[in-house]
């Protein structure tokens, strides 16, 4: 169903047709919960809601507006704020962000060593570059160069290949936890631009490590 639907439906025996208007990401009993107007029924089948969800305006104090609602009902009424669910990720999204550390320390560890031993293999052509006359600033610039082409190639692919299943995943979590598909939202431009550099500036900064190493080494006299 999407917004814009008109659905049939009977509750508590009465049988309701109504038109949904909006979404309420809600955890609670699988997700099937359906919020309606009491102003939206008829007078038979109004009921005394059990309870009123109020939408507060942006920038609004929720400790103040409990505070007034409860003088105003005089300590009648049981108000309580409503719970993000995304905020019942908070200790995952601490498991999440540790994995990512993990595995970019993982990331930069095996770069650091392929960079390392690749460096060594091909100790012949950084002698024939000093032989040409090069400096070991330019030596050093075009092995981080020939690195950072193959950090850019991984990136992109790894950035182009997680946008394009990041909403179907999100989706299918929501699905079979109980709070609906539908919510996945792919990174906005800003981050995932943000993130790029990011992870290709610090592959860079890595791979500067080998690259002094390997131009300040002495040029073999057999190579001269």
């Amino acid at each position: 169903m999407k917004i814009g639907d008109r659905v049939r439906l009977t509750v508590g025996g009465t049988p309701l047709i109504v038109r949904i208007v909006g979404r309420t990401v809600e955890p609670e009993q699988d997700g099937e919960v359906l919020s309606v107007g009491i102003d939206s029924l008829a007078a038979k089948d109004s009921v005394p809601p059990e309870y009123y969800a109020v939408a507060l305006k942006p920038g609004a104090d929720p400790g103040e507006v409990r505070g007034r609602l409860l003088a105003e009902s005089g300590e009648s009424l049981d108000v309580q704020a409503a719970v993000n669910p995304a905020d019942r990720l908070s200790i995952i999204r601490v498991v999440i962000v540790a994995m990512i550390a993990v595995l970019a320390l993982i990331g930069l560890a095996n770069l650091l060593t392929a960079s390392a031993l690749g460096l060594r293999d091909h100790a012949f052509d950084l002698a024939v570059l000093k032989a040409m006359g090069l400096t070991p600033r330019q030596v050093m610039a075009t092995l981080v160069t020939g690195t950072g082409l193959l950090v850019v190639l991984g990136v992109g692919v790894g950035a182009v290949a997680g946008v394009s299943v990041v909403t179907g995943l999100i989706d299918l979590q929501g699905h079979t936890s109980g709070v609906g598909a539908g919510i996945g939202r792919a990174p906005s431009p800003v981050t995932l631009t943000v993130t790029v550099l990011i992870a290709v500036g610090t592959a860079l900064a890595v791979a500067l490590i080998p690259a002094r190493r390997a131009a300040r080494a002495q040029v073999p006299v057999t190579s001269r």
